[in-house]
């Protein structure tokens, strides 16, 4: 009997998930009921919905949103959507989130208004830009993503997130704009490419297998997250040249086993904080004092 109720269980759960993945057809009733916010249009001449909200309908064919060219801010998240070509007709988008779908391609077109788009949990194998010189806010989180280009296309992008992909490297993903860029849950062991980070602030390099630092940006960055890499040694610490760094991250790498807080903080003296804790004043005074070379006498006041 159990063996039966476990079964059954069992053909349950997987007509659940059948079910879950059958797709829904997208009807003119559907498209009705998920429109709101009536605006002008950009001409000035008429009013239209600016607003679609479809998110979580099971709908893999999204040809009729096409015809919504007036459409502003698109929600499609938790889908079954594949191809993404009807949205290019949609030139006045500034917000698409499409999160939780199944493309493996992005067919946008060009997108002179949009500026914030989420394209995390799809099946990206690799990013080749989209047409959107407007575009700030860059989710890509958690795809497949092997190599990164294009980024030139967004001269406005300040925030771009990559964790949870397959990158090897960082070529591609450095443009001049961004100012945050999560690169966290990948298989990053190279950093070059990072160098063009000129104006980054927060740098999320965590749970990767980087053993050197060679590459990092320089200049503006004020966040470091290096969590679960390679590092073995403090010295490579010289390579991170940013003098206004503030936080920074060492926890579970090899150089954190015995790590001497004051050393790391003669290399960066604008922490004020080192692996999660705070770095205190008397931390800092130490690190300030000189170093005596072995057989030196401390001088005398």
């Amino acid at each position: 009997k159990n063996m039966t109720r476990n079964g059954w269980g069992l053909a349950r759960e997987m007509a659940d998930e059948e079910e879950e993945e059958t797709a829904q057809a997208l009807t003119e009733e559907l498209i009705s009921d998920s429109l709101s916010g009536i605006e002008s249009t950009i001409d000035g001449r008429s009013v239209a919905f600016t607003t679609l909200n479809l998110e979580g309908k099971k709908i893999e064919d999204i040809s009729p949103v096409s015809l919504l060219e007036h459409i502003r801010y698109a929600y499609l998240s938790r889908n079954l959507i594949k191809d993404l070509s009807p949205l290019s007709n949609l030139h006045h988008l500034l917000s698409l989130k499409l999160d939780n779908n199944k493309f493996e391609a992005v067919d946008l077109g060009s997108l002179s208004f949009l500026q914030f788009a989420d394209l995390s949990n799809n099946k990206l194998g690799s990013w080749t830009g989209v047409d959107a010189p407007l575009l700030r806010y860059l989710d890509l989180s958690f795809n497949r993503i092997q190599t990164v280009s294009g980024l030139e296309k967004n001269p406005q992008l300040q925030n771009l997130f990559l964790h949870g992909n397959e990158l090897e490297t960082c070529e591609g993903t450095g443009h001049p704009s961004i100012k945050e860029i999560t690169l966290h849950k990948n298989k990053i062991s190279d950093l070059q490419g990072l160098s063009a980070l000129v104006n980054v602030k927060k740098l999320n390099l965590s749970e990767n297998n980087i053993a050197s630092l060679n590459g990092l940006p320089l200049g503006e960055l004020v966040s470091l997250d290096l969590r679960q890499n390679q590092l073995s040694d403090v010295a490579c610490l010289t390579a991170v040249q940013a003098t206004g760094l503030r936080e920074l991250n060492l926890e579970e790498n090899p150089v954190a086993e015995n790590l001497d807080r004051i050393n790391v903080l003669r290399t960066l003296s604008s922490l004020t904080s080192l692996n999660g804790v705070a770095v205190t004043p008397q931390e800092q005074a130490l690190a300030s004092e000189p170093l005596v070379e072995e057989g030196e006498q401390p001088a005398s006041e």
